[in-house]
């Protein structure tokens, strides 16, 4: 499996090069989903769960899964950051809701709440008080987004179930296993040369 990360953190880095939303007009058009309606007290009863409103640094009030947050090694981000990965949450949980009630959004919808994200996230980092603190946010926000899209990319842009993706999480790792074959042949070669030239 660390090969596997090894991959996904590569094309993670790739993605990242691709410019994010900027902290200006919202790319929220109607709620999250924008794509399709949501009945609130059924989503309650099915997700087992509210939304619960957060304000932004901008002033901005977002809708969010209170039991949500960031999956990240090691721990929590800071809370300014948990609140958009919150919103981010529930986005995907509406798009499971969708599935579940036979209403698929379709890839738009997903690729509509990952551009939240990314905008809520340089709405985040432009509140922080300090020149250096807004930075080490944009570096996060930067591979926050870039994980996201990746991971929307290799779910191929479905809801996000456990299933889904199957396909190129497999073709990944061929992948990666061939790279780590053709490098370790690689230095095999080189250390028979050397040893040969001695």
């Amino acid at each position: 499996m660390a090969i596997v990360s090894i991959v996904i953190a590569v094309v993670a880095a790739i993605l990242a090069l691709a410019p994010a939303p900027q902290a200006g007009a919202s790319p929220r058009p109607g709620g999250v989903t924008g794509q399709f309606t949501v009945d609130q007290e059924d989503f309650a009863r099915v997700m087992g769960y509210r939304p619960v409103p957060v304000r932004l640094a901008n002033g901005d009030v977002v809708q969010t899964n209170p039991r949500g947050g960031c999956s990240m090694p090691g721990g929590r981000a800071a809370d300014d950051i948990e609140a958009t990965c919150r919103a981010h949450d529930l986005g995907y949980d509406k798009l499971r809701y969708a599935r579940d009630r036979g209403r698929t959004a379709g890839p738009d919808a997903r690729r509509a709440i990952d551009d939240q994200f990314a905008h809520d996230l340089a709405i985040q980092c432009a509140g922080r008080a300090t020149a250096e603190a807004r930075s080490g946010c944009a570096t996060t926000a930067t591979i926050f987004t870039a994980a996201v899209r990746f991971n929307s990319w290799r779910q191929e842009e479905g809801p996000p179930v456990a299933s889904s993706g199957m396909g190129r999480t497999v073709a990944l790792s061929a992948l990666a296993l061939l790279a780590v074959g053709g490098i370790g042949a690689l230095i095999v070669r080189i250390s028979r040369r050397r040893v040969a030239a001695r």
